[in-house]
């Protein structure tokens, strides 16, 4: 039996939900890594000083945790958000915009992530 077109369909939109997932949580393992975010949130030995600085499992669980329910937050709202837009926008290509927005999305996460 040959595979439909709905099937393909479905893989292909489960494959890129499963890589923006992927993203999400390299990114955030990024954020645990960065000496800023280790000095001003983690528990250092020594004050200011970030080679002594650790998450302890309880800490980095619940920001990993935080973070990831901020991304399904951001979705929930940005969905309705971008509708309204599309259909209410005055631009002959409403479709470029959450595209252009997607796009400084990106190039400031690998600004700050660097």
């Amino acid at each position: 039996m040959p595979i439909g077109y709905v099937a393909i369909m479905l893989a292909l939109v489960a494959s890129i939900g499963g890589f923006i997932f992927g993203y999400d949580t390299g990114q955030i393992s990024d954020i645990l890594l960065m000496d800023d975010f280790k000095v001003r949130f983690a528990e250092c030995a020594t004050p200011g000083v970030v080679t002594t600085c650790h998450f302890g499992t309880a800490r980095s669980g619940v920001i990993v945790a935080l973070l990831s329910v901020g991304t399904l937050v951001g979705a929930l709202i940005g969905a309705p958000y971008v509708e309204s837009s599309w259909y209410l926008s005055k631009f002959s290509f409403p479709s470029v915009w959450p595209i252009c927005l997607e796009d400084v999305e990106l190039w400031l996460s690998n600004v700050l992530s660097s």
